[in-house]
């Protein structure tokens, strides 16, 4: 998956991940730190290995 896609799809899943993490952690400024946590791990990841990147 090249980075492009990459951006496209975890922008895509960005709404849903703001809802989860709120719920987890109920703080909104917690829950996009939680998301954008997400997307720096994701960027150091081997994407190529991930089965289902939205985890769905």
């Amino acid at each position: 998956m090249d980075d492009e896609r990459l951006v496209e799809r975890f922008e895509a899943d960005r709404p849903r991940l703001l809802t989860v993490a709120y719920r987890m952690l109920g703080s909104p400024t917690e829950a996009h730190d939680a998301v954008q946590d997400a997307w720096l791990r994701l960027t150091r990841t081997d994407v190529d290995r991930i089965e289902n990147c939205a985890g769905g």
